[in-house]
């Protein structure tokens, strides 16, 4: 989860500052974490308290209503983040379901695939962290492919063959290499290439910096797609480059930083030997 902070933080600058040029610097001092990684923090607290999976009937009930509780609980610490349909979510009173067609689904839900270690189970959990914010096919897609992709890297797939992997996993089809992905992404841009993007701008790369420079290259939603870059990156290279995750620490909120560093502490991101 460290690598998806560094990915969102560094893509957060992009997001503003659109660039299509391979030269790129990461740090920036305008960049600042998104709501995604607050989304994320909020899953990361309830996992770490416990690594028990929601199986029966009552608690799938009980545990998508705790998810969407986290959410609400740090999102209106911090609703400046918020676009106006998560905010709009958050302010609302009860457990509504939004039909929320987004892609940064996938960022929000990534901490099932390190707190749990069967592709089953992980996607159970991805679709209540769906259940009531992210409650569309497009959403629990995008998270599901996110999390097979953590997933398939932690049991030793390398990076030329993820997205494939990926897609026959979760059966959600990533299309496209870095290429075709950026000269789409500056006319038009779906959820799906969004995702897309971010195991494109991995497999392309040779080291963790390089993979979340192009994702932030990509034009629509980087922040999303480094992310992701970052979350795969931190697996396959195992860690992240100390002066990146100095930079994101120093631009997270120390309320939002915790929970996501004692999960990391808790589910290392690191490959498992099978």
């Amino acid at each position: 989860m460290l690598g998806a902070l560094v990915g969102d933080v560094a893509g957060s600058y992009f997001a503003e500052h659109k660039t299509f040029s391979r030269r790129v610097e990461l740090i920036h001092d305008e960049a600042a974490f998104t709501q995604n990684t607050l989304l994320a923090a909020a899953l990361c607290e309830l996992y770490y308290y416990t690594d028990k999976p929601a199986q029966t009937r009552i608690e799938r009930f009980f545990r998508a209503r705790e998810v969407a509780g986290e959410y609400k609980k740090y999102a209106l610490r911090f609703t400046e983040k918020l676009g106006g349909v998560e905010l709009a979510w958050a302010k609302q009173a009860g457990m509504t379901r939004e039909v929320n067609i987004t892609a940064a689904a996938a960022v929000a839900a990534l901490p099932c695939a390190y707190a749990f270690d069967e592709p089953d189970v992980i996607f159970a959990q991805v679709q209540l962290a769906c259940k009531y914010l992210f409650n569309s096919d497009t959403a629990r897609d995008c998270a599901k492919a996110a999390a097979a992709g953590v997933y398939l890297l932690r049991h030793g797939c390398e990076k030329e063959d993820l997205a494939a992997a990926a897609s026959e996993l979760s059966g959600f089809a990533l299309e496209g290499d870095l290429g075709e992905l950026a000269d789409k992404m500056t006319t038009e841009c779906t959820p799906q290439d969004v995702i897309s993007a971010g195991f494109a701008a991995f497999a392309s790369a040779d080291s963790f910096e390089l993979a979340v420079k192009r994702a932030c290259t990509l034009g629509t939603y980087p922040h999303i797609s480094a992310a992701l870059a970052g979350a795969f990156g931190e697996i396959y290279y195992g860690g992240v480059p100390e002066k990146l995750l100095y930079f994101a620490r120093e631009k997270t909120d120390p309320t939002v930083l915790r929970p996501i560093e004692r999960f990391s502490e808790k589910y290392a991101a690191r490959r498992i030997a099978d």
